[in-house]
Parts: structure tokens; C-alpha cells; sequence
């Protein structure tokens, strides 16, 4: 702050510490809140993934064996929800049953995908793999 002060000061400008303080504390207020709200949603999420984990069991990875392979859907997330369905447009995930497509996890890159059968079109941003939550 002593570093803003000295440059405002040569161009003839004067800072409100008194301001920046209450705006600093505000936006704190609101890091803290967003920051609580985030976990919790992460929180939420990393229940529906196990749940979906614990019902359909592990994707089986087949990347070492080619680029393209059959997968059943086992699941559809959207917006946090599990739907039945993907209908409309936007974005959603997609969990297979197996993929040959690597998935994003511990700072590795991941796979971008295309998907195509006879009633549906897809393509897909880079893989990622839900980070599981430590018991306890």
C-alpha cells in the first residue's frame, strides 16, 4: 500500500486508505462466503460421483489398446443432477461405462473426445477425473 501511496503522490494523486480498507474487508467477506459455498457444492458433487462409483463401478481405461472404442453411458451430470436424459443444449458430462480417452488428473493433460451413433452427435472438451474424497 506505501508503494501505491508513493506513485499516486508523484502524479499529484491522493489515495483513500479508509476506502480501500472497507472495499479490502468486503471482498474478503465475499471470498470467505464464495470459498464455503464452493466446498459445499464440491462436497455434493464428490457424493454423486461416488454414488454413481458404488452403482456402476470403475471406467475401464482402454487407451493403451487404441483411440476408439464401445462404451455404454452410465451416467449423465448436469448442473450437479443426474438426469436420465440429455436433452436441450449445453453442456453436461458424460460417464462411460469404458473409454480409451485419458482423463485429466493430477496435473496430467487429458483427452478431447468425438462421439457419434446414429441418433446423436457429440464432442467433448478434455477428459477429467473426478478427485476422490479422502474418508474421514
Amino acid at each position: 500500500m506505501d508503494l501505491t501511496v508513493d506513485m499516486a503522490a508523484e502524479y499529484g494523486v491522493r489515495v483513500d486508505r479508509e476506502g480501500f480498507a472497507e472495499a479490502m474487508a468486503e471482498q474478503k467477506a465475499r471470498s470467505r462466503k464464495g470459498t464455503k459455498a464452493d466446498l459445499a457444492r464440491h462436497a455434493e458433487l464428490g457424493d454423486l460421483y461416488q454414488e454413481i462409483q458404488r452403482r456402476a463401478g470403475e471406467t475401464r481405461f482402454l487407451g493403451y489398446e487404441g483411440t476408439e472404442a464401445e462404451g455404454r453411458v452410465v451416467a449423465i451430470v448436469r448442473d450437479g443432477m443426474e438426469f436420465e436424459e440429455l436433452t436441450g443444449q449445453g453442456e453436461a458430462e458424460v460417464i462411460l461405462d469404458a473409454t480409451p480417452f485419458y482423463g485429466e488428473a493430477a496435473g496430467k493433460s487429458a483427452t478431447a473426445a468425438n462421439s457419434s451413433r446414429p441418433a446423436a452427435e457429440a464432442s467433448s472438451s478434455p477428459s477429467k477425473t473426478p478427485r476422490s474424497r479422502s474418508p474421514g
